[in-house]
């Protein structure tokens, strides 16, 4: 079991929708397999996945699926994904089947270790083909 480095997480006793997933980068692995619609795991069926993959908030000028960032910006493919304040990154694209897990530590030493960041966006670049501002 982790402990929750969010501060706001931890003052809600370290149980939160939006942070304290523990796992390890296989894993993370294993559930973008099973989430990529055109490898339909059993759990999933591609018509939800459709769906929760679909811009919910394109009314706000966002791009915004449900628990996911969408960057749509491509030819061809839907890319989803999400990054963790201690520098996680989980991207899908939902398409091709291509998916980045990337575990760090930003946070350490300090907060203000922003040094991660280029190379977060080099390594999405060489996987995706284009630049994702994480």
């Amino acid at each position: 079991r982790g402990t929750v480095h969010d501060e706001t997480s931890w003052m809600l006793g370290g149980v939160a929708g939006h942070a304290g997933v523990f796992s390890t980068a296989e894993d993370l692995g294993r559930f973008c397999a099973a989430i990529i619609p055109t490898r339909c795991h059993p759990l999933f069926e591609k018509d939800w996945l459709d769906k929760a993959f679909a811009n919910q908030t394109a009314h706000l000028g966002e791009n915004r699926c449900l628990g996911w960032i969408a960057y749509r910006e491509r030819r061809e493919g839907n890319i989803i994904g999400h990054t963790g304040f201690t520098g996680t990154s989980l991207w899908i694209d939902t398409v091709s089947g291509e998916y980045v897990v990337l575990l760090t530590n930003r946070v350490h030493p300090t907060r203000k270790n922003y040094t991660l960041f280029p190379i977060r966006r080099q390594g999405f670049k060489t996987v995706f083909g284009v630049e994702i501002m994480v």
